[in-house]
């Protein structure tokens, strides 16, 4: 009678086992293995019904793009992922583009963006400075927001901090010497002045050397080289053509070579009218 009972309990336990085996444990301790659809192609919500249908978890990840498919997805197609990986799809969508954080940036450090965004979008930009307890040259506030968009023919506006000790250059180049002079030296400006023949009236500032826009420092006590015309020389005896036209500020002008005794180059006449016209030795 005790050897049929432990035959049965024997056989009991074995059924029970196999029975474990064969059908809880799979689905306990066995993943199931799914594999990837091939999505690319598809309209985003017919890629999601697909996901969904086959209980694959997924994550949508846009990129720039006007078709509106999946463009790729990872791990790609036929792939066999087990039920709890989660699948990247990328999906093409036209995202706009918007304006980046500008704020507490050196302008000078941001230049090259904005260039970009000018010939990209055709924008444009516009500069106040305020002087106080600020790094020189940080900007402060911007007028576009980091989630506004970029438009065609924006402008957008920076508020940029100058320390007590800087000036911002201004654009010299036409002004009377005597006005930029009384300019800088407002500002504590170091400069020299280098007067240059020139077909352009005397006394006018011809070019300089820290461009307009540069924020200056009064401490470093940099040196701004400011070029002047000194007005048409009138003794031509030892003036050459090439002398007077080393910079490429002058506009409206005309050199005619002529036949002459001579040596090459040297300026013979000068004719004003609309045009300032040049005869040189030829």
């Amino acid at each position: 009678m005790k050897l049929i009972k432990f035959f049965w309990s024997g056989i009991f336990i074995i059924v029970l086992w196999w029975i474990i085996y064969f059908f809880v444990f799979p689905k306990v301790f066995i993943k199931k293995e799914i594999e990837i659809p091939n999505l690319v192609g598809l309209k985003e919500i017919e890629a999601i019904n697909i996901l969904d249908n086959n209980n694959i978890k997924y994550n949508i990840v846009y990129v720039n793009g006007d078709d509106n498919i999946v463009v790729n997805t990872y791990p790609e197609y036929k792939t066999k992922i087990y039920e709890e990986y989660v699948i990247d799809v990328y999906i093409e969508k036209n995202i706009p583009k918007c304006y980046p954080l500008f704020v507490n940036k050196l302008f000078d450090d941001v230049i090259n963006d904005l260039d970009n965004l000018i010939k990209e979008y055709d924008i444009n930009y516009e500069i106040s400075y305020v002087k106080g307890d600020y790094v020189s040259g940080i900007i402060i506030s911007q007028s576009k927001g980091i989630n506004e968009e970029i438009k065609n023919g924006d402008t957008i506006k920076f508020v940029v901090g100058l320390s007590n000790n800087s000036f911002c250059m201004p654009n010299l180049i036409g002004m009377n010497l005597y006005d930029a002079m009384k300019l800088l030296d407002e500002n504590n400006i170091i400069y020299d002045i280098i007067y240059y023949p020139s077909a352009i009236d005397e006394d006018i500032v011809l070019s300089q050397s820290i461009l307009p826009g540069r924020i200056y420092d009064n401490r470093n006590k940099d040196k701004v080289e400011i070029v002047v015309s000194r007005g048409m020389v009138l003794e031509l005896e030892t003036v050459y053509i090439d002398e007077i036209f080393d910079l490429t500020f002058i506009d409206d002008i005309s050199i005619i070579y002529v036949n002459s005794t001579e040596d090459y180059g040297k300026i013979l006449k000068i004719e004003k009218d609309d045009i300032i016209t040049f005869f040189v030795a030829g």
